[in-house]
């Protein structure tokens, strides 16, 4: 069923660029050439020069034995710019940071993207802004190609460079999943949509909400996630619903009819429950991590809890028991994150 209007580090095993388990004010990526683009949101005053922000963004890129630090220009006006998440098109060899701007005292969020291309950034672009809302879990995704409209009504995939963002929002209202779609051409924005998650579920969304223990910890609902397909055309968005209690699966495919960008068209694929009996404490960011070939019918979230790593896979729709895997001085914590690669790549 086609739906219209308007998912915590996502480790893609087929893509081109890595991003690797971090702090929620922190993100690494590892381009396939080998660069590594680590950010970081820092306080102004750790620095002698003056800048207007309370916190900025500091970008170190480390090839080789060669280190360059910089800092994203708009994160040094006022404002705490916090929450950053990097993507990376090794076509354009661009990089793209995404980010949480909020004035002090916090009334407001602001989501902003810029890129650096060969040393330069381009201008901030204000992707959505919102009152007296607080957004994290910021996730990327990226389509190189959309469909565009024949005069028969199919689809032929053109070239075209999209960037898809999720996030979580927490309001006085409730909390929700965020989603934004931005069409780039020469890594500035051209068009872009932003949506809430559960608009997308339509007709699909669920009525009731589905029981749950009232100690049960849904730190698990606030990580959506976003698996880049092999056919570079789509992505599959993986959510929690706060209100119904389930997770939904959806695929996002882009379109351009009469030569403009439409408004996401999404597919609906199904949902599962949340895992039963989760009670856990999580000291830090759930995270998803999809099985090979970026197939969402296995799945592994994980988390930090205490010294070592607590996860369960999803297996169509069925969750596992909690296992755990202890840090110690043979088991670090990159080996213990390998091992559950290893692990949902033999599902």
């Amino acid at each position: 069923m086609r739906l219209r209007h308007s998912i915590a580090v996502l480790l893609l095993l087929v893509a081109p660029a890595v991003a690797f388990a971090q702090a929620s004010d922190r993100d690494v990526l590892l381009t396939n050439e080998g660069t590594l683009y680590t950010i970081e949101s820092e306080y102004s005053s750790d620095y002698e020069f003056a800048a207007d922000s309370s916190k900025l963004l500091h970008l170190t890129i480390q090839n080789g034995t060669e280190t360059q630090s910089v800092f994203v220009p708009e994160s040094l006006n006022p404002g705490i710019h916090s929450d950053p998440a990097l993507a990376w098109d090794a076509e354009s060899r661009t990089l793209f940071v995404f980010w949480q701007r909020t004035p002090n005292p916090r009334t407001s969020s602001d989501l902003l993207f810029s890129s650096l291309h060969e040393g330069v950034w381009s201008r901030a672009t204000l992707v959505t802004n919102t009152e007296f809302e607080f957004r994290s879990n910021f996730r990327i995704g990226m389509t190189r190609l959309a469909g565009e409209q024949q005069p028969d009504g199919s689809y032929l995939n053109k070239p075209a460079l999209i960037i898809h963002v999720t996030w979580w929002n927490q309001n006085g209202h409730g909390e929700d999943g965020g989603y934004a779609m931005l069409q780039l051409e020469n890594g500035l924005v051209k068009t872009k949509s932003v949506f809430n998650l559960n608009e997308m579920l339509a007709e699909h969304r669920a009525l009731e909400p589905a029981p749950l223990p009232e100690d049960y910890n849904r730190e698990l609902f606030r990580h959506p996630a976003i698996l880049e397909q092999p056919t570079h055309d789509s992505v599959e968005l993986i959510f929690a619903d706060w209100d119904t209690n389930r997770f939904e699966k959806i695929s996002v495919r882009p379109i351009v009819a009469q030569g403009y960008m439409k408004p996401p068209v999404g597919f609906w694929r199904g949902e599962f429950p949340a895992a039963p009996g989760f009670r856990n404490v999580v000291e830090s960011r759930v995270t998803l991590l999809p099985g090979a070939g970026v197939d969402d019918s296995n799945l592994l979230f994980y988390f930090r809890s205490g010294k070592g790593y607590d996860y369960m896979v999803v297996k169509n729709g069925t969750w596992s028991e909690v296992k755990s895997i202890a840090f110690n001085e043979k088991i670090t914590s990159d080996m213990a994150l390998e091992a559950m690669r290893k692990l949902i790549a033999a599902q």
